[in-house]
């Protein structure tokens, strides 16, 4: 593959990635009952400090009992995976920041693997870690 289709892929795979994150930690600290739309369909895996949340409703009820919060972005990065995984246009996105839960500020990490559902890109497994 020509270096210049590379780019063109890393450009478009970095601004899908940048608008789901921001979307994302928004919907997370804001607008919590709109993010379970942003998980596939299909059985999705979100798993919080090792506990694991498996399949939608799960997951929203996670988001429902889960404390307020506020998430600052600090490194994001995102790479398309290119071999066949069974799903369209999958994307490995990593993004690092600080969470403020009360007075409370802690480093967090979290691990995406986006997949395209209906034309638009959802989260088939989330890992989401605070850290100490």
């Amino acid at each position: 593959m020509a270096n210049e289709k590379y780019i063109a892929i890393d450009e478009k795979v970095c601004e899908t990635a940048t608008n789901f994150s921001r979307l994302f930690f928004h919907s997370f600290d804001a607008k919590r009952g709109a993010l379970i739309q942003m998980f596939t369909l299909d059985n999705p895996t979100f798993v919080f400090n090792g506990l694991p949340y498996q399949g939608y409703d799960n997951i929203k009820q996670f988001l429902h009992d889960h404390p307020v919060t506020d998430h600052f972005i600090n490194v994001l990065d995102g790479h398309q995976i290119d071999f066949d995984m069974g799903y369209t246009e999958p994307i490995h996105m990593v993004c690092n920041g600080r969470v403020r839960s009360g007075k409370c500020i802690k480093p967090f990490t979290s691990t995406f693997l986006l997949i395209k559902e209906d034309g638009l890109h959802r989260a088939k497994a989330v890992q989401l870690r605070y850290l100490y």
